[in-house]
C-alpha cells in the first residue's frame, strides 16, 4: 500500500499513487485491511500509448502527382517552365519555391530565367523570395509540374502503352518534335515582321495597327499563332490534333519572341519612328 503523493516505479516508469475511491465515514481496523487486500484486485492503470501521428499531406501541390521518383532532368524543367505563366504573384512565388525545394540554389538560374520576360520582375523581389524559401513547407517539383500541365504541358514519362516500345516524340500522334514547333515558328515570324514585336522588358507582344504601334492586350499574338498552326494542319503531313494542340500553339509563340526579326527592346520605342499608340510620322 502506498499513500496517495507517492511513486511506484517497479514498472519501469513512475507511477503516482491516486484515491480510487473515498469514504470518509467507513473506518476499518488494521485486520480489515490485510484480509481486503488479500481478495481485492489491485488496478493500476497503465501508462496510455502516443496515438500515431497522422502522416501530413503537401499543402500546397494542389493534388500534383508526383511524376518523377528521382530528381528531374533540368531540360525537362526548363520545358515544362515554357507553359507556366509568370506574372501571377502566387506562381512565381511557388515555382522559385518548387525549384528551391528539388535542387537548392542550383535552381535559382533557372527561376530568374523564367521569371525575367515578365514585367513585373524586380531583381530585388527574386533575392528577397529566394532568401526566405525553406524546405518542407508542402510545395514540391510536382507543383511545377501541375501548373505545366494545366496549361498544356505533357510528361515525357506519361506514357500509358503496353507494349514495350520506347515511346519517342516523333512515334506519338499526339506530339511534335520540337524541329517541328520551330520551323512553324519561323513561318510565324516570316509572315508577321512587318506587323510584330515583342519587347521582353515588357513582357509584351506590340502590333502596328495601320498608322500606330499598341500593345496587345487581347491576345491578338496569340490568335495568329494559332491560325497558322490551323492552316498547317490542314495543308501538311503532320496530325491534324499535333499541330493545332494547345502545346503546339502555345510553342509557337513563345520560340517566336525570340526570332530577331520580332524582338525589340525598350529603347526603341522611344524614337520618333517606333512611336507607341501614336501616329507614326514617317
Amino acid at each position: 500500500m502506498r499513500l496517495p503523493g507517492t511513486h511506484n516505479s517497479k514498472g519501469g516508469d513512475w507511477i503516482e499513487a491516486v484515491v480510487v475511491r473515498w469514504h470518509p465515514e467507513r473506518r476499518y481496523a488494521i485486520a480489515q485491511l490485510e484480509a481486503w487486500l488479500a481478495i481485492e484486485q489491485i488496478i493500476i492503470p497503465g501508462k496510455e500509448e502516443p496515438k500515431p501521428k497522422p502522416e501530413e499531406k503537401p499543402k500546397h501541390n494542389g493534388g500534383a502527382p508526383r511524376f518523377y521518383d528521382d530528381v528531374p532532368d533540368l531540360a525537362v524543367v526548363r520545358e515544362a517552365l515554357r507553359f507556366i505563366p509568370n506574372d501571377d504573384r502566387k506562381i512565381w512565388r511557388n515555382v522559385g519555391f518548387a525549384l528551391h525545394a528539388e535542387f537548392g540554389d542550383a535552381g535559382r538560374s533557372l527561376w530568374d530565367e523564367w521569371s525575367a520576360p515578365c514585367k513585373k520582375y524586380k531583381a530585388k523581389d527574386q533575392d528577397r523570395a529566394w532568401s526566405h524559401f525553406n524546405p518542407g513547407g508542402g510545395i514540391t517539383i510536382g507543383t511545377l509540374f501541375h501548373y505545366a500541365q494545366q496549361n498544356g504541358w505533357q510528361s515525357p514519362r506519361r506514357d500509358g502503352r503496353s507494349d514495350s516500345k520506347t515511346k519517342t516524340d516523333a512515334e506519338d500522334a499526339d506530339e511534335l518534335p520540337p524541329e517541328a514547333e520551330d520551323a512553324i515558328a519561323l513561318v510565324f515570324a516570316e509572315r508577321h515582321a512587318h506587323e510584330l514585336r515583342y519587347v521582353n522588358a515588357w513582357g509584351r507582344w506590340i502590333g502596328f495597327e495601320g498608322a500606330h504601334w499598341i500593345e496587345d492586350t487581347t491576345l491578338h499574338t496569340f490568335d495568329r499563332a494559332r491560325a497558322i498552326c490551323r492552316e498547317i494542319a490542314f495543308v501538311g503531313d503532320k496530325p491534324a490534333r499535333a499541330v493545332a494542340s494547345a502545346k503546339t500553339i502555345v510553342a509557337v509563340e513563345r520560340l517566336a519572341r525570340a526570332d530577331r526579326r520580332l524582338a525589340a527592346t525598350a529603347e526603341q520605342w522611344d524614337d520618333n519612328s517606333w512611336m507607341l499608340n501614336e501616329k507614326n510620322r514617317k
